[in-house]
């Protein structure tokens, strides 16, 4: 069992005997230890290492065991504790070693903020060769701790990165500026969320990559597995969805990753279903905002000629979009490319993933409530859960709405 602390301290403990096999700390962090076991009144605790870790496990003989020629690599940020990741070799637990650092301020990573991305373990390939690698945002840019700002861009975080799980070595990022892969103007806000990547045809390589933005904004890669090199790996950088506006009631912020599935509409045709939620997770008691759960139909990454096209379906805005209401039996979705939902409650929002499972949409929403002012008290919000039916024009069931909800 891996877990890190906001003591800056990562801990492998044995999950049969709870004996812990050995601690690992940044260099960075040791300068807060002192201040740590002094312990003094403070406002806010000193962030560590509080990003969940990811895990690559190579067995090569396929028998479920850590054997001769395997390796246990696990990568993890610090999130408001600072701007680096760290993967250590974790094989043997009882000689740990640290496998790299991408450390922020130089380089590919001169621009990398705050490391909230909990990076994705997948595989694709570089000129023929099969590669398992990270991809992971840029992270958060602190400036969105200033709440009901309107930001133009952010400064640090508006990246993508594809990096090789193994050594650390940079194949391919996106950004605005800074020298990328690939520029992309309209990269102008952090992206603390974790990327999607979605394997269309089933080889176990990235076919596509979902990631959103804290502007609002929603993006697909589309990756060229026949490449000839890292510098053609990425065919384009497309920008799928904008979904916020020039105010505060519209500055919509995506921090959780999309879930994306295939589905198909009543005329047949294919589509990639990208669900994602807003909300202002940094300022969960915000009621400023008026935030949505959206679900946008992809007809374009299904497609076989994706990588050869140069039509593609148009940029979608709120106004391409269905609005439902809780409760509602059936939307029209003549001429729209998916939906948002209507929340019944001031200030609600989305603060985790959703799921999609046999055409259905399940996810969950928080609803602050800030009645009172006792600071000593605790916060008395609720949940709901959802269960939306991802065509948007029927029943999900025989004696279901299409869309319910239980608090």
């Amino acid at each position: 069992l891996y877990f890190s602390t906001l003591e800056g301290t990562l801990h492998a403990v044995d999950a049969r005997t709870g004996q812990e096999l050995f601690s690992f700390i940044p260099g960075e962090k040791l300068a807060v230890l002192p201040k740590l076991f002094q312990n003094p009144a403070q406002e806010n605790p000193e962030f560590g290492l509080d990003l969940t870790w990811s895990v690559l496990r190579k067995d090569n003989n396929g028998d479920g065991k850590v054997g001769a020629g395997d390796k246990v690599y696990i990568y993890g940020g610090m999130r408001m504790g600072g701007s680096n990741y760290y993967a250590l070799d974790v094989t043997d637990r009882k000689a740990p070693k640290l496998l790299f650092a991408l450390e922020a301020g130089a380089g590919a990573f001169a621009g990398m903020g705050q490391t909230w991305s909990q990076p994705v373990v997948s595989s694709l390939k570089v000129n023929g060769v099969v590669r398992n690698v990270l991809v992971f945002g840029g992270g958060y840019d602190p400036q969105h701790e200033i709440e009901n700002t309107l930001f133009a861009k952010d400064g640090v975080g508006n990246q993508l990165y594809i990096v090789d799980a193994e050594t650390g070595s940079v194949i391919w990022w996106a950004s605005n500026a800074g020298g990328p892969s690939m520029t992309v103007a309209d990269m102008k806000f952090s992206v603390p969320m974790s990327p999607k990547p979605v394997d269309m045809n089933a080889d176990g390589l990235i076919d596509h990559i979902y990631f959103g933005d804290l502007g609002g904004q929603v993006f697909r890669v589309d990756i060229d597995n026949a490449n000839t090199s890292a510098s053609t790996l990425a065919k384009r950088v497309q920008k799928l969805a904008s979904l916020a506006g020039g105010s505060i009631a519209t500055q919509r912020r995506f921090f959780e990753p999309p879930t994306v599935a295939l589905f198909q509409d009543s005329a047949g045709k294919y589509f990639a279903g990208v669900g994602l939620g807003s909300g202002y997770r940094s300022h969960p008691l915000n009621e400023a905002t008026t935030d949505h759960f959206f679900v946008l139909f992809d007809y374009d990454a299904p497609r076989p000629d994706i990588l050869t096209t140069t039509a593609l379906q148009k940029e979608i805005a709120i106004a391409d979009l269905a609005s439902a209401d809780v409760g509602t039996d059936s939307v029209d979705m003549t001429g729209k490319m998916g939906w948002y939902i209507n929340f019944a409650d001031v200030g609600e929002k989305v603060i985790t993933s959703g799921v999609f499972f046999r055409n259905t949409l399940i996810f969950s929403s928080y609803v602050p409530s800030v009645e009172g002012g006792d600071s000593c008290a605790p916060v008395i919000g609720r949940s709901k859960l959802y269960s939306v039916c991802v065509l948007g024009g029927g029943l999900c069931g025989n004696s279901e709405s299409a869309i319910t909800v239980k608090d």
